[in-house]
């Protein structure tokens, strides 16, 4: 379990986010969600420890360090991360085992970097540049870079915003088969509320840089928080599949 109490985040003398309270349990896909300027990037920020904050994160009864210090418990995969120019992606892969400390060339490392290129299936493409990769696997590179680290928590901001539409569940499909196998918690940000519906099982709303809303992802669409998020210009209604479908008002 993850659990945040009273966290605030200020930058520049204004507070970004106030006062958040919230529970994330273990192995589950939770998805931060919300307009444009909520927070929830610099939310994520706290997550992986790249954030200064006031208040305590707690995982499994550890807390973290409030001063924004490197921590070893969550793998990140940034919107827009930095590709090294002539990297090959299995050496782009390898740099998710730096954490712990090891030589990538190791025995262990270089197991856990070939088990991760098998289940994104990078094999093929192990030795290519990563500027020579389309969209859907480059994204898959970042994603086995994190993965490599082998840590207990997963952290996503935006992980389909790069890709095409009829690409985006792939990766989805990728990362929620690597949370099951592996028993991480996913947490993420996601635009598209519709496709965040489908794959996480908690919902956390952010507005204005707090939370108005937390649960399960059935229950929040139900209830009036997510609509008032986005000035209830968003309309949800039920998929036959029985997933929520969030749809734009027309004016």
């Amino acid at each position: 379990m993850i659990s945040l109490q009273d966290v605030s985040v200020s930058l520049h003398g204004h507070e970004i986010l106030h006062g958040i309270d919230a529970e994330i349990p273990t192995g589950s896909w939770t998805c931060i969600v919300g307009p444009n300027g909520a927070g929830k990037t610099t939310l994520l920020r706290v997550l992986i420890g790249a954030q200064p904050f006031h208040g305590e994160v707690s995982v499994h009864g550890k807390a973290l360090d409030a001063r924004g210090a490197s921590q070893v418990f969550a793998a990140f995969v940034a919107q827009r991360p930095a590709i090294p120019a002539g990297m090959r992606v299995a050496e782009y892969v390898s740099l998710g085992r730096f954490p712990h400390g090891q030589s990538r060339a190791g025995r262990k490392s270089v197991a856990v970097v070939e088990e991760t290129l098998a289940a994104l299936h990078l094999t093929s493409v192990r030795h290519r540049v990563l500027a020579s990769l389309s969209g859907g696997e480059l994204q898959r590179c970042t994603i086995a870079r994190a993965l490599a680290q082998q840590a207990p928590v997963l952290v996503l901001d935006e992980p389909t915003s790069a890709l095409d539409l009829h690409r985006q569940p792939a990766i989805l499909d990728l990362i929620d088969e690597q949370r099951r196998l592996r028993g991480m918690t996913v947490v993420s940000t996601m635009h598209d509320i519709t496709l965040a519906a489908m794959y996480a099982q908690q919902f956390v709303v952010l507005d204005q840089g707090r939370v108005v809303d937390a649960g399960s992802t059935f229950e929040v669409c139900q209830r009036e928080a997510l609509a008032k998020a986005f000035n209830h210009n968003i309309e949800i209604v039920m998929s036959p599949r029985g997933t929520p479908v969030v749809l734009p008002k027309r004016g």
